[in-house]
């Protein structure tokens, strides 16, 4: 797939605004074929969405360094769901 018309705003080609029950973006093993041609990325208001997800886009599609906080923001994507989860062994005596 190739994106290459730009839309809201001018700069943005892909624009995520107000998905409140998005997990998951896109599949790159299944779909590895994803170009941007112009324009980069806009995710607000993603409330599961997690950031890693929303970074490794923007890793793959080549955009690092090109994307902040007015483009990906860091307060108000993944903030209701439990994004970098981890084990931890206790033992109790």
């Amino acid at each position: 797939m190739r994106l290459q018309k730009q839309t809201f705003p001018r700069r943005y080609a892909i624009f995520v605004l107000d998905n409140q029950n998005l997990q998951d973006i896109w599949d790159f093993k299944t779909h590895p074929n994803l170009t941007v041609l112009r324009g980069t990325v806009f995710f607000h208001q993603n409330h599961k969405l997690c950031l890693g997800k929303i970074y490794e886009l923007v890793r793959l599609l080549g955009f690092e360094g090109k994307v902040d906080g007015v483009d990906v923001s860091k307060i108000n994507n993944g903030d209701q769901v439990a994004c970098e989860c981890s084990a931890v062994g206790s033992i109790v005596h």
